[in-house]
């Protein structure tokens, strides 16, 4: 039981540690780039915040103030389409059926009338049947109807009165007739030119006023006329509230902007700041305020959240040691913050002079290409956002002009640097980059109308940034290297040349080994480029690999030139324990020498934990033998570049042995010894595929058969020939 909680607990202590250390891992990078992005914010949004100055509306202005950008001044606008608005009139929409509606009331209304005077005339003659009077005007109607009055306005609509009754009664046929038919046509009149709701009570009084002056009808009859049309008569033109916003809208679009140009004066000095002035002044962003500060300092931390995610994002699913290297952490923090303090002294120069390609080449140089391209791109949006104009912050067309050129300069300029052998190659993609970013400029000046001047002096800025990125990268580079301990295809290439100390020493005092290592390295070079390794890289490593190999040069065959072999002296556990000795004692030597650790890796690992099969089997004649004695103390291959190294050294130095070079079998033969490798788990933990084998064995076969070309005999070496068939 003791022993159980006793492993419980270290398990407990164990998880915490791991835990512990992941987060310790992660919390540099997060921590770094972190205060990246702080400082990225902080200096983007105080470099764009203009200056302290004062002004008020009221207040003399103590400078001439002027326009920094083409703008529209919007609170003068905004006045003048105020104004335009407020003297367009109401549209009215008009309903033709109330026209109709009200036509139908008036002539129901006359129908009814009609009814009652027929009425009454019966009653009449009901009452006075031996009259034969045809004028009932003069008759006493109030008197004649007082049994009957009720019943009659029962008749009519309820607004029709009792007096309207008698005056109905005493009209014939024809005059009823008439007063309707001139009620209809003045009423439809007056709706055929739109009446409003407000109108309707002028209009009956008007159509009453019209009746009692025609002489054709009586007092009477006009009164009639008016009560009818009093309660008939409705608005048919109403307030189309819809198409009068659309007409002032349409009045404030036609109304011409106010703009002022770049540089034209909106106060001089001395004169008294309007309000008008004042707005505008503000527009422009010269006014120093801290509510708009704040706005800027949030909308500039959302923007450069919004970059730095979409920066974590491509880490996390294309390139993790962006996050995961220390080193590659390092390095990208320290050139987005070079990126950002030459940005702000350009900015002092003039915006169009940024050289950002400087580290865009670089990239290229320390990181992945794709890697270099988004982190060019990346770059770009950060130095457009540094180099934002006082009056906004980062939308602004002349921004979008910085960021457009800083990225497809950026492009250009990575797509440009294939090799990166040469120094000269920073240039020339700096000047690409040049051209490229002044083409832009050029189509911006198109668009704004630049003179011959304007475009000249565009270009010459856009092309300098280019030229000067390029020379501030090569001068950079040595100290990058040195700083970040880079391994960069230059200092690679420099390693190559014989006449390095050590190389030399290798060529005068182990020239068979020198030139096994020449051999090994065509070899590997030829294959990293057909599985897509580095081949820069593998070629350094082979040319180093066997450089332990100058602790005892005679100990090693293709050294061993018209000398005894030592190791005829020697059992074989010593020498093998000599041969092993070599790989150790190479690291040694060439970490003393510079060699970058990429490379001392590789070398470490060009024999993995393989046996030193030639005296194993030899001390296994002889007896029972350890075999740990026979084992190279190494890692096996690791790299890609590692595994190439150790199938180029095992085939060339195999087939060198055997003199299998001109063998028609040769490929087989490559195969196989590779094949030996393979089986004994040499390549288990190196990220290659069997694919990638059979790539690598054609690679080996080309160049092996490149060394077997047969070549012209001259004259004397026919002859010679020719001799020796004789004798």
């Amino acid at each position: 039981m003791e022993n159980k909680s006793k492993m419980k607990k270290e398990r407990r202590i164990k998880r915490k540690k791991n835990l512990m250390k992941r987060y310790m891992k992660n919390f540099f990078p997060v921590f770094m780039y972190t205060i990246l992005y702080l400082f990225c914010v902080t200096v983007g949004v105080l470099s764009s915040i203009p200056e302290n100055t004062n002004f008020e509306v009221g207040g003399v202005s103590e400078e001439n103030i002027v326009a920094t950008k083409d703008i529209v001044d919007q609170y003068s606008t905004e006045l003048l389409r105020e104004e335009a608005q407020q003297k367009v009139l109401p549209v009215y929409y008009a309903d033709e059926n109330i026209v109709l509606q009200v036509e139908e009331k008036i002539i129901g209304a006359f129908a009814a009338c009609e009814q009652v005077r027929q009425m009454a005339k019966t009653k009449y003659e009901q009452m006075y049947p031996n009259s034969t009077a045809a004028d009932l005007s003069g008759v006493d109607w109030e008197n004649v109807l007082s049994g009957s009055i009720t019943e009659l306005m029962q008749l009519t609509p309820n607004y029709i009165t009792a007096q309207n009754i008698y005056t109905i009664a005493s009209l014939d046929e024809q005059s009823l007739e008439t007063l309707r038919e001139a009620v209809v046509e003045r009423t439809r009149e007056v709706l055929m030119d739109g009446l409003l709701a407000d109108d309707v009570a002028d209009a009956a009084e008007a159509i009453r006023t019209e009746f009692v002056d025609d002489s054709r009808f009586l007092i009477g009859e006009a009164s009639l006329a008016y009560n009818i049309v009093q309660n008939t008569l409705e608005a048919n033109q109403f307030y189309d509230k819809e198409a009068t916003e659309l007409a002032k809208e349409e009045a404030a679009q036609n109304v011409e902007e106010v703009v002022y140009k770049k540089g034209q004066n909106i106060v001089r000095e001395g004169e008294i700041i309007s309000e008008a002035q004042y707005q505008l002044i503000k527009q422009l962003g010269l006014i120093n305020e801290s509510e708009h500060n704040i706005t800027r300092w949030v909308a500039g931390a959302v923007l450069m959240a919004a970059l730095f995610a979409v920066g974590v994002m491509f880490s996390i699913v294309t390139d993790r040691t962006l996050y995961e290297e220390k080193k590659t952490v390092m390095q990208i923090v320290t050139m987005i913050t070079l990126s950002v303090i030459i940005a702000l002294v350009c900015k002092r120069i003039d915006q169009r002079l940024c050289p950002v390609f400087i580290f865009s080449i670089l990239g290229a140089v320390v990181l992945k290409r794709r890697t270099a391209i988004f982190f060019g791109i990346f770059a770009s949006a950060v130095v457009a956002f540094i180099m934002s104009p006082q009056e906004i912050l980062f939308f602004d067309e002349r921004v979008l002009r910085q960021f457009v050129a800083g990225v497809l300069g950026t492009i250009a300029s990575v797509l440009m640097m294939s090799k990166k052998q040469k120094r000269s190659e920073y240039i020339i993609a700096g000047i690409v980059a040049g051209i490229i970013a002044s083409l832009v400029y050029i189509s911006y000046g198109i668009l704004s109308n630049y003179n011959l001047k304007s475009f000249a002096t565009t270009v010459v800025y856009a092309g300098a940034s280019g030229l000067v990125s390029g020379f501030m990268a090569v001068g950079i580079l040595p100290i990058w290297e040195t700083i970040f301990s880079v391994v960069t295809p230059s200092k690679l290439l420099e390693l190559t040349d014989p006449s390095r100390p050590l190389l030399r020493k290798l060529m005068v005092e182990a020239p068979g080994t020198y030139h096994h290592s020449i051999m090994v390295a065509n070899l590997a070079e030829a294959a990293a480029e057909a599985v897509g390794a580095d081949a820069l890289l593998t070629r350094v490593a082979a040319f180093y690999h066997d450089v332990g190999k100058l602790s005892d040069p005679l100990m090693f065959k293709e050294n061993q030139i018209n000398v005894p072999n030592p190791h005829d002296m020697l059992t074989p556990k010593e020498s093998a324990l000599i041969i092993r000795k070599h790989v150790p004692d190479g690291v040694k030597m060439v970490s003393q020498s510079g060699l970058p650790q990429q490379a001392i890796e590789i070398i470490s690992q060009h024999h993995g934990d393989s046996v030193v099969g030639y005296f194993y089997y030899m001390a296994k004649e002889q007896g029972e033998v350890d075999e740990k004695d026979f084992h190279y103390q190494g890692k096996k291959p690791q790299s890609k570049e590692a595994g190439i190294l150790m199938m180029a050294d095992i085939t060339e130095a195999a087939i060198r042995a055997k003199k299998a070079a001109s063998d028609p079998n040769l490929k087989e033969e490559i195969e196989k010894l590779i094949k030996d490798k393979y089986d004994e788990g040499q390549f288990d933990e190196c990220p290659i595929t069997r694919k990638e084998i059979k790539q690598i064995v054609e690679a080996f076969t080309s160049i092996f058969e490149g060394m077997r070309h047969e070549r012209i005999l001259y004259p004397q070496d026919n002859q010679q020939e020719k001799n020796g068939k004789t004798k």
